[in-house]
């Protein structure tokens, strides 16, 4: 069901950069790569539709909130911690708003996590309140962005060291895809490119964005 929606937003991304070559940050340009999709995908059109105003200066006020210092000492009398707290509240009341927004308009047929999290029960059939659904939120939001952008930029880091496996990569997309590239892109399609999925899984296995998660390798796959 994302896949579009994923394709969408990068072309549209790198449709801001200058030309076709040059040098950009690989990490800050993942960050924002991946806050884009996760929002369009996850948090809803609502949040998109923000994403360049409000919305990013929110998360980025989260983001700073989001250190190994925070979880050491989670309430020091830092401008930090006092940025991030605010931030909470807001973009709590904004998710907060929009399921209230939704509801009045009888806007409830949307395929993303809020409307999901919103349709929920638990096992005893009580469903979620509002502010339990705009907290689950904002955890996908900070959780998803950092472990996606994280894999990302170390796996496109180690394929910038290795022509070899770059061109690799490449015949396997073109042997799925066509020989320009034209195939729509989809889920099928991306589940068959087995090369690509080998250089995802041993970059969460060299580089694991969640330390406690250690993966090992249990065969190989030759390209």
């Amino acid at each position: 069901m994302y896949v579009d929606y994923i394709q969408e937003e990068t072309r549209e991304y790198f449709t801001r950069w200058d030309g076709e070559t040059g040098q950009a940050e690989l990490a800050q340009a993942m960050a924002e790569l991946t806050i884009m999709t996760a929002s369009r995908c996850l948090m809803g059109k609502e949040i998109r539709s923000k994403l360049d105003e409000s919305v990013a200066d929110l998360f980025c006020d989260l983001d700073k909130g989001f250190t190994p210092l925070n979880f050491l000492f989670p309430s020091l009398p830092l401008p930090s911690y006092w940025n991030r707290d605010r931030a909470h509240v807001q973009m709590r009341n904004l998710f907060m708003d929009i399921m209230k927004t939704r509801r009045e308009n009888g806007d409830m047929n949307n395929s993303d996590m809020i409307q999901a999290l919103m349709d929920s029960e638990y096992r005893d059939g009580r469903k979620m309140t509002d502010r339990e659904v705009a907290c689950l939120m904002i955890a996908l939001l900070m959780a998803g962005q950092h472990t996606s952008s994280t894999t990302g930029t170390w796996c496109l880091a180690y394929l910038a060291q290795d022509p070899k496996l770059r061109a690799a990569l490449l015949e396997e997309q073109k042997k799925i895809l066509g020989e320009h590239l034209d195939q729509p892109l989809d889920y099928e399609a991306l589940k068959s490119m087995d090369l690509l999925d080998a250089c995802i899984r041993e970059t969460l296995r060299m580089r694991p964005p969640i330390l406690t998660i250690i993966r090992k390798v249990r065969h190989s796959l030759n390209p």
